[in-house]
């Protein structure tokens, strides 16, 4: 029975699914084909259009034993016809079918690829292969394969894509509390265990950018702690035992590199205070070195001819007078230079006696005068202004009316002398050659011919120079 979908013509995107059908099809299409091809060859008129065919082909495989009663739906025929439902094992095996499907396209969705690591037996579960025919250098070409493999990422390296924290929006409504219910006889404050208080624990948060104190964080801990290795972010990601052993050789070496660092630092400080002591000694040596060679020149050198003894002992008096004297001029210098007070305050601690600071301080005043507390011209000056005592008298007044104020400035005439006397004195000591020879050159250094005759003999003309020059 020719079908009439068989003379309907192919639809738009048929070709695109050419490759996907099966054998079964295939058969069917070419028995349909074969029928199709047989029933036009044994019709004898061959003059009829295409049309015309196609219609009695219509005529003798479709109307053949069809009636009307063929084309109303069953259930206008029969009312108790009902469609086949699935069974509960069915619907509950499409259901977790479907539901599989979705949560694998989910996961896909939601998880981020680039941070999520991957075994190699992954990697290599989720590559394909691409198969084209290439051009390039080649007329005909050549049939390339290409295997598309994910890369395999470190487990260990922190994720690239930063996430940013949310912050929720505020809400009008204000927090209502929620109140628990207690037993109104139990007053008495609960103990939380240790359990109980490691389960409301929260642990501090661990970056993976910055460490800004430069702590050192457990690969355990910062794994547990990465929620990017939990699937279904509701427990801890499962630590590896290998990661763990890792974690602790790391600890170990480092430990063991920093009691090495503590042993050659130790090793340098010992050093250092050897090296210090060993100069110590050295130093201590070199002083005793000293002290003795000092003392053997200061014993040498009071040693010797008594001639050498007495002439150093003549001199060593001569140097002391000199210097005694010196100070004594000194002193005198001093002594005329202090003021009246001072000299009579030495003058009184030299020979034992103890006068008042009242007594010294009044040695400078001028001789008190009770008239001169006020200005007498001023009396006599109303009444006999005008008058004049003789033609020759110019002034009022005599001009030094108050002899007693003058003498304070009066200077003294034995205290000049004995000054005088003093400098003279110390400009004689100044010019004996003992002051001389202290006294620094003008000029530079002046060379005296040796007039001894032993100094002469000793300067040979070695070369005859001095005879050529006479010739």
């Amino acid at each position: 029975m020719l079908l009439l979908s068989s003379l309907l013509p192919e639809p738009v995107n048929g070709a695109r699914n050419k490759n996907v059908t099966t054998t079964k099809d295939k058969n069917s299409l070419n028995s349909r084909n074969a029928r199709i091809v047989k029933e036009l060859t044994e019709k004898k008129d061959v003059d009829k259009t295409d049309k015309s065919l196609i219609d009695d082909l219509f005529d003798i495989n479709i109307r053949k034993g069809t009636t009307f009663s063929d084309f109303v739906p069953l259930r206008q025929n029969d009312f108790s016809v009902r469609a086949p439902m699935p069974t509960q094992q069915e619907i509950n095996e499409t259901f977790l079918r479907t539901k599989g499907v979705f949560e694998k396209i989910l996961s896909g969705k939601t998880q981020n690829k680039s941070s999520t690591p991957l075994s190699s037996q992954q990697a290599n579960r989720q590559s394909y292969e691409i198969n084209y025919k290439s051009t390039a250098g080649d007329k005909n070409g050549k049939d390339r394969i290409v295997k598309i493999v994910q890369h395999a990422a470190d487990p260990l390296q922190p994720n690239t894509i930063k996430a940013k924290k949310v912050v929720a929006p505020a809400t009008e409504d204000n927090q209502t509390p929620i109140f628990h219910k207690t037993d109104a006889g139990n007053t008495e404050k609960k103990v939380l265990t240790k359990e109980e208080r490691d389960q409301w624990n929260i642990p501090a948060a661990i970056s993976s950018w910055k460490n800004p104190n430069g702590y050192t964080i457990a690969l355990d801990k910062r794994l547990r702690l990465d929620a990017r290795y939990n699937k279904d972010n509701t427990a801890p990601y499962e630590v590896n035992e290998k990661l763990t052993a890792l974690s602790t050789a790391l600890e170990d070496a480092d430990r063991i590199a920093r009691d090495e660092l503590k042993q050659k630092a130790e090793l340098k400080r010992k050093e250092a205070e050897k090296e210090i002591k060993s100069k110590e000694e050295k130093l201590k040596l070199l002083s005793a070195k000293a002290r003795e060679h000092a003392n053997l020149t200061r014993n040498s050198r009071y040693e010797g001819s008594s001639n050498d003894s007495k002439e150093l002992e003549a001199e060593r008096a001569r140097t002391l007078i000199r210097k005694a004297k010196t100070q004594d001029i000194e002193k005198d210098i001093r002594t005329s230079k202090m003021s009246t007070s001072e000299k009579l305050r030495k003058l009184a601690y030299s020979q034992k006696r103890d006068i008042s600071e009242k007594v010294i301080l009044e040695a400078a005043k001028a001789t008190k005068v009770e008239q001169v507390s006020y200005d007498s011209r001023l009396f006599s000056k109303g009444a006999n202004a005008h008058s004049k005592r003789s033609e020759d008298q110019v002034y009022d007044n005599p001009l030094f009316a108050e002899q007693d104020i003058g003498s304070l400035y009066r200077p003294n005439l034995n205290e000049l002398d004995k000054q005088i006397q003093d400098e003279d004195m110390l400009n004689r000591i100044k010019s004996t050659k003992t002051f001389d020879a202290a006294s620094t050159n003008s000029g530079p250094i002046e060379f005296t011919e040796a007039e001894n005759a032993g100094n002469k003999s000793k300067t040979k003309d070695n070369f005859g120079i001095q005879e050529k020059r006479k010739e």
